[in-house]
């Protein structure tokens, strides 16, 4: 029977705890009503260890980042192929050290900003797990410490307790509990509000989160007392294994992710034109096609998107949490960026100030506890739109996040909505887990902070427009991270595509320069940027996605690369025909990389010049680029050759096109 309490602690298939009478529980984990042994207490101690959650250093966390993407493995099975054919995989090896360094370096600094802003959250004033617990051990009621709890210890819990085993119960008394501190990533943190527990089984199929027999650890007794066996401790809790397969929910990642597929299939159709080419001219040197093609997939992959969107999520929190403002989850960054409707609710006798928020695209919109005739009086006098607290304020909700029209109240939208809510009341935690983000004060009751995500130092509305453009200031510039990349990738494509079929192929360590190795470090500018002074004016409907669907303005930027590249090309290539084909693709590849950096100098919101971060990767990329070009072996290895003055000249003043080309649009 020992076997089932390791299924337990391994992590095996779930056992149905909430389906099984407890007379079936019991038996299973070879316990009791009246509690363990002292002497199998010990045993089970000894071999399945302490009640606690294993941690993991920071160091450790930083090392093993490289080891999680699946780019590190490719690169290391390229570079073992490339250096046993030709002995030249020591350069994507040095490639795949080169992300390595940047995944790192971005992951510490994630966690530091994490780190920051947790420190001094509310969070951080709520009751620690119970460092003690009550459990039935030989028959008698005994104090023993929270971590020498096993599975099959019978412990009782009563108000203000937060057990760290789950429990599967059954005695209880008016027992009422608060689940909403087991996961962060249920909508605004909450997976359930209070319910009231009972003994009986339950249907197989009931939801965990629904399971009404069973205490998780980490949640917290309201009140009432209860009994249960405990059927899970350590790393196996309900809780922390939720949080293991857990990714971060937000916006921004879910577009990431939907972005690198988009790679994907675009990529796999850009590689079957090269082969297609190459099969269609009878050439059958596939070493060559596979690095080409290699070589174009390394320099387009979308490499640390994701880690740089949850660095600057956390970046977000801890800037707010040092102004007083507590973001609990990094998705509610996210859900601030865009809102387009604050809801607050209002009591008749509350003084009203907030600010107009008109030129973001934002709008107040009040729920009053009173007739609608009431709150119709009241909008008047406060020039916003107020509904009746008593008028379906959930469905209303719904219908602004659904985007679907309300013709039965003064208020119209036909576009999809992001509402918050501001709330200070229990009653009002329905609202505050459906909005995109709750918003209380920190005077307000507990379970109202575990509802929402985001939490002010007091009830002042003024509060929550630094909350916005702190959201949005993490938006911004990853949306300009993302233009860079999706450019840069795109336009490799089409020349590399270009270049074969006129047969003048690119050279392929040149790609892997530019796509893997320049726009990466320019990506750190835009990530670096300061926040626009502007912020606030701009309207909302700018940041309902990381990608914005302005298509016109990316295919110019795109096309202008690519043609002023091809121009470049062309016009040092038609001088002297085949003869000078090397020093037209060395013009042409010098006029992609200085493109890269004027079109980042473009995307900037700072000036230029005083970018420090931008003056010294450009300096840095500026340098390299002359050391390839000029130094034999650098030469002969990026298959480039001197170019003079005057070409270097050409090559700079056609690149700065892009910058024209942006200010333009920009200014238009």
């Amino acid at each position: 029977m020992l076997r089932a309490n390791s299924f337990v602690l391994r992590g095996n298939p779930p056992i149905p705890w909430h389906h099984w009478e407890i007379e079936q529980v019991l038996s299973h984990l070879q316990s009791q009503r009246e509690g363990l042994t002292y002497v199998v207490a010990r045993q089970r101690l000894r071999r399945y260890g302490r009640n606690q959650v294993p941690t993991q250093r920071r160091i450790v966390q930083i090392v093993r980042q490289p080891l999680t993407t699946p780019f590190t493995y490719l690169l290391l099975a390229i570079a073992a192929v490339a250096q046993y054919v030709s002995g030249e995989g020591w350069y994507v090896l040095g490639l795949g050290i080169f992300h390595a360094c940047i995944g790192m370096w971005l992951t510490a600094r994630a966690i530091r900003a994490r780190e920051a802003a947790l420190l001094g959250t509310p969070d951080r004033d709520r009751s620690p797990a119970i460092e003690e617990a009550r459990v039935r051990r030989d028959g008698q009621v005994v104090s023993i410490s929270a971590r020498d709890l096993v599975v099959g210890d019978i412990v009782e819990i009563q108000a203000g307790d937060r057990p760290s085993v789950d429990l599967r119960l059954f005695e209880s008394e008016d027992l009422q509990t608060d689940r909403t501190g087991i996961t962060s990533n249920a909508r605004n943190g909450s997976m359930s509000i209070v319910d009231k527990q009972g003994q009986t089984a339950l249907p197989l199929s009931t939801p965990a989160v629904e399971r009404s027999n069973i205490v998780y650890a980490g949640t917290t007794v309201t009140s009432g007392r209860g009994v249960g066996v405990a059927i899970a401790t350590g790393s196996s809790v309900y809780g922390y294994k939720i949080w293991r397969c857990e990714q971060p929910v937000s916006m921004m990642h879910d577009t990431l992710r939907r972005l690198r597929q988009i790679w994907f299939v675009g990529i796999s159709i850009a590689i079957a034109i090269l082969v297609r080419i190459f099969i269609d001219r009878g050439e059958t040197d596939w070493y060559e096609i596979s690095f080409l093609c290699l070589a174009i997939a390394i320099g387009t992959y979308p490499q640390n998107l994701l880690r740089i969107a949850t660095l600057m999520q956390w970046v977000g929190i801890q800037n707010l949490a040092q102004k007083g403002l507590w973001v609990k989850f990094p998705s509610a960054i996210d859900a601030l960026s865009h809102l387009s409707i604050i809801t607050p609710i209002l009591d008749s006798n509350l003084e009203l100030s907030i600010d107009n928020l008109d030129r973001a695209g934002i709008k107040w919109h009040g729920l009053i506890r009173a007739s609608q005739t009431d709150a119709d009086a009241l909008g008047k006098v406060l020039g916003i739109e107020v509904s009746s607290y008593f008028d379906r304020p959930l469905e209303t909700i719904r219908l602004w996040q659904s985007g679907e029209r309300i013709e039965n109240q003064n208020v119209r939208h036909s576009r999809r909505a992001s509402v918050a809510v501001v709330a200070e009341a229990n009653d009002d935690i329905p609202l505050l887990r459906q909005a995109d983000v709750g918003i209380c004060a920190r005077t307000a009751p507990q379970l109202v902070q575990n509802s929402a995500g985001l939490i002010l130092p007091e009830a002042h509305f003024h509060y929550i427009p630094l909350a916005i453009a702190a959201g949005r200031s993490v938006v911004d510039p990853l949306q300009r991270i993302v233009w860079q990349i999706a450019i840069s990738a795109v336009a490799l494509v089409l020349l590399a595509i270009a270049a074969v079929y006129i047969k003048a192929a690119i050279v392929p360590l040149q790609i892997v320069w530019v796509g893997a190795i320049a726009t990466p470090l320019l990506a750190l500018v835009l990530m670096l940027d300061l926040t626009p002074t502007n912020i606030m004016t701009r309207h909302s409907k700018q940041f309902q996605s990381i990608w914005r669907s302005n298509y016109l303005h990316v295919g110019i930027a795109i096309a202008t690369i690519a043609m002023t590249v091809g121009a470049v090309f062309w016009f040092k290539y038609q001088q002297s025909a085949s003869g000078m084909l090397q020093e037209a693709r060395t013009m042409a590849f010098t006029t992609l990389v200085f493109s890269q950096i004027f079109y980042t100098c473009s995307l900037v919101r700072s000036s230029v010049f005083s970018n420090i971060p931008l003056m010294a990767i450009a300096a840095f990329l500026a340098i390299a680029q002359v050391a390839i070009i000029n130094l034999p072996e650098m030469g002969e290895l990026f298959a480039t050759t001197p170019l003079s003055w005057t070409e270097w000249a050409i090559a700079s003043l056609a690149a700065t096109s892009i910058f024209w080309v942006e200010e333009i649009l920009t200014s238009n």
